[in-house]
């Protein structure tokens, strides 16, 4: 099993020795010995931060920390710590200082400032919240689903699902499962989704091979893929304690790691959106060896 603990303390080290160096997120998962996908998800859970903003926070950092300590220019600090152009610079300097570099020096008050990570990874031995999982190797599975783009933290999920069961209701089809799909989408690879961002999202059931699919609907193939199924019980846990528990306790213990896929939830036919707090259901995660 992968020494997480070792790992990313190597990598925070890897990445201290470029900040003033051309260095891609591939580069740095590859000297960890990970895929980028699994390197990503891994670093997030561990750090909370995607290893991008990491990246970028560090090299502010450090820029910010030269421009009170000397006469450097902001073009020099720019194109020294790896930003295409001044402008690019003072944008992302004033993202996370609050204030561009001019007024930042005149205070010559280093704030603000992201020290180097050090790492150390305590995991519960016994009596922490565990989730009950099996791995499942899945065929190829049809869907009838409706698709949309969302937001996190809206109730565009909710209508969704709303307008799902209606049509089902009103064209006479019992589901014996309900899922959700959160397709696989390459932009959120090496960074997570701001909370301005949309993402597709999809809410269905198992294709009935009996029925014709309702016009309202729109026909999605899963693909065979190897998945770790959880099952989420809200009554013992949150959700967030849940996913903790899966991205750091459970990868850490096991010789799997994150694929690239499609993630699902899968609910019994007796699911209704307006209980989602209470509900019993499945959370489908691709993974390999």
């Amino acid at each position: 099993m992968p020494d997480y603990e070792r790992i990313l303390n190597s990598s925070l080290n890897f990445v201290e020795k470029k900040l003033t160096e051309a260095v891609s997120c591939e580069q740095i998962a590859d000297n960890a010995g990970f895929s980028l996908y699994h390197f990503m998800r891994v670093f997030q859970a561990f750090t909370g931060y995607t290893l991008k903003e990491y990246l970028r926070e560090r090299r502010l950092s450090e820029a910010a920390k030269e421009l009170l300590g000397g006469e450097m220019q902001v073009k020099l600090l720019a194109g020294k710590y790896g930003f295409n152009s001044a402008e690019s610079f003072i944008r992302a300097f004033k993202k996370q200082f609050g204030e561009t570099p001019l007024k930042y020096k005149k205070k010559n008050q280093l704030m603000n400032y992201t020290p180097k990570l050090e790492l150390q990874i305590w995991l519960k031995k016994s009596g922490g919240k565990k989730v009950n999982y099996k791995v499942k190797e899945m065929d190829e599975m049809k869907v009838w689903c409706l698709a949309d783009r969302v937001k996190h933290g809206d109730d565009s999920i909710k209508k969704m699902w709303e307008k799902l069961l209606k049509i089902l209701r009103e064209d006479e089809i019992e589901a014996e499962k309900y899922l959700s799909i959160c397709p696989y989408d390459e932009r959120f690879v090496e960074e997570a989704p701001a909370a301005e961002d949309q993402f597709n999202y999809m809410v269905g059931l198992p294709a009935i091979s009996n029925r014709e699919i309702p016009a309202e609907l729109q026909s999605y193939s899963l693909k065979p893929a190897t998945y770790a199924v959880f099952q989420h019980q809200p009554a013992q846990q949150s959700l967030a304690d849940t996913y903790q528990y899966i991205s750091c306790e459970w990868i850490s213990k096991v010789d799997y790691e994150w694929a690239k896929g499609d993630e699902l939830e899968m609910f019994n036919a007796d699911f209704r959106p307006e209980k989602m707090s209470e509900t019993n259901y499945e959370i489908y995660i691709p993974i390999k060896k």
